[in-house]
């Protein structure tokens, strides 16, 4: 049984605190003798300790197995795309005189084939449902059709443009990324 440093009180199994006083239990490990025979030549204080074996001899270690290798032909990894400089304004003012052609010009090619062909049929289908309806609509009424078809188109072109100057923006980034 143990008991309190400070009181001397009987301490229970595994407590951190004397129930009496409340001091902490500090717990001091066992002192391990010194071989006089162990000692190591040195000018520091150094002690080693000899353990007694109670275990069998130990078995002899095996040197681990020959690594496996495997050959991969090709590149390793992804190869970053050539990317070559774009003009902003370039992108810009080919997507204002044609519907993806800034587009394209930055290196997407099918995006711009694509924004080509949806520009043509979204316009074809428009202008084909309003001719017919043509026969009773009155004069106003077309022009005020015309307004919005050129203001939809406006508003088309705007976005286009944007979006030419960026990708061209973009690529002019990646090519000085990987050129410096």
């Amino acid at each position: 049984m143990r008991r309190c440093r400070t009181c001397g009180a009987a301490l229970e199994a595994g407590a951190n605190f004397c129930g009496h006083c409340g001091s902490a239990i500090t717990i001091t490990a066992p002192r391990i003798p010194v071989l006089s025979s162990a000692r190591a030549p040195s000018s520091r204080n150094t002690s080693v300790v000899a353990v007694p074996s109670a275990s069998p001899p130990a078995r002899r270690i095996r040197p681990p197995a020959p690594a496996s290798v495997s050959v991969r032909y090709g590149p390793t990894r992804a190869q970053p795309r050539r990317v070559r400089p774009k003009s902003r304004f370039l992108a810009a003012a080919l997507e204002w005189a044609f519907p993806g052609l800034g587009v394209m010009y930055t290196g997407r090619f099918w995006t711009g084939a694509l924004v080509l062909i949806g520009t043509f049929i979204a316009t074809g289908v428009a202008v084909s449902r309003a001719m017919a309806s043509s026969p009773n609509a009155q004069f106003e009424d077309v022009l005020t059709f015309l307004a919005w078809l050129l203001l939809a188109h406006l508003v088309w072109l705007l976005l286009r443009m944007i979006w030419a100057w960026r990708l061209a923006s973009r690529a002019t980034r990646l090519y000085r990324l990987y050129a410096g």
